[in-house]
């Protein structure tokens, strides 16, 4: 049994090859390669409100009795004998700028967009992952653009991942023995873009050519846990994936929570 999965070491050479980059990958997969798709930035919208907030106009100083001096012994003068009122200073007004986050929706979309989005982006990544496993199942017959978008960096890595698999005769046996992975959180980074965390639970086994004995070489039956991230866009109102930009070892075993 060899120890390091193939699909392993084409993800640890993406990363060698370029910091912060990743290849493809899936939950059933160790060969996701880290070369990273341009990312747009990961902070939400936001947009600048300003509002004018009228200052307080000062009024005319009370009205008060004009000095005058009585003579000992009378009265004072009536106090309806009033001074003129100062002058009011101008009215002025101040600027605020306040920062405010703006949903990632359109204009007039229900209430429920960004849920319906969330729930669309999990189906998007499940299906990329079952169409990875297909794929890899006969990698001479897999179409790559059921599993990232046609011309993302995620395609063209897969693609030549696919090659790799087909030369050397190696292949994703039937039995997935559980393998499933779950979608931990959804992030848009603009109306059309968003990043997916994702926590794989890996238990697939990656066959060879027969042996002497005319049996499937086993070149990888590692158990393992590992957290990605991938990006995703909507086309035409279709999310698909594009690239997977970061992948965390998380050991051996199931480190993932239960699935959805």
């Amino acid at each position: 049994m060899i120890t390091m999965s193939p699909r392993v070491v084409i993800l640890i050479f993406g990363v060698a090859a370029a910091l912060g980059v990743v290849g493809c990958s899936s939950s059933t997969s160790r060969a996701a390669s880290t070369t990273a798709f341009p990312v747009v930035s990961t902070s939400p919208m936001s947009s600048t409100v300003s509002t004018s907030i009228p200052g307080s106009a000062a009024t005319s100083p009370a009205a008060t009795a004009a000095p005058t001096s009585a003579a000992p012994g009378t009265m004072p003068p009536s106090l309806s004998v009033l001074q003129t009122a100062a002058t009011a200073p101008p009215t002025t007004v101040v600027s605020i700028t306040i920062a405010v986050t703006a949903p990632t929706v359109d204009p007039g979309a229900p209430p429920d967009t960004i849920t319906k989005n969330i729930n669309e982006v999990t189906a998007a990544v499940e299906l990329s992952s079952d169409n990875f496993n297909k794929c890899y199942g006969k990698p001479a017959a897999c179409d790559p653009s059921t599993v990232y978008a046609s011309g993302s960096a995620g395609f063209v890595r897969f693609q030549d991942f696919l090659k790799d698999a087909v030369a050397s005769g190696h292949y994703l046996a039937t039995e997935l023995r559980g393998s499933y992975l779950v979608v931990e959180s959804v992030q848009f980074t603009g109306p059309d873009s968003a990043v997916a965390t994702v926590c794989v639970f890996d238990a697939a086994t990656t066959l060879g050519p027969n042996d002497a004995n005319g049996n499937p070489a086993v070149v990888d039956d590692s158990v393992t846990s590992r957290r990605l991230e991938k990006t995703l866009i909507a086309t035409n109102g279709v999310w698909v994936e594009i690239d997977t930009i970061s992948s965390t070892s998380l050991g051996e075993g199931n480190q993932c929570g239960s699935k959805r």
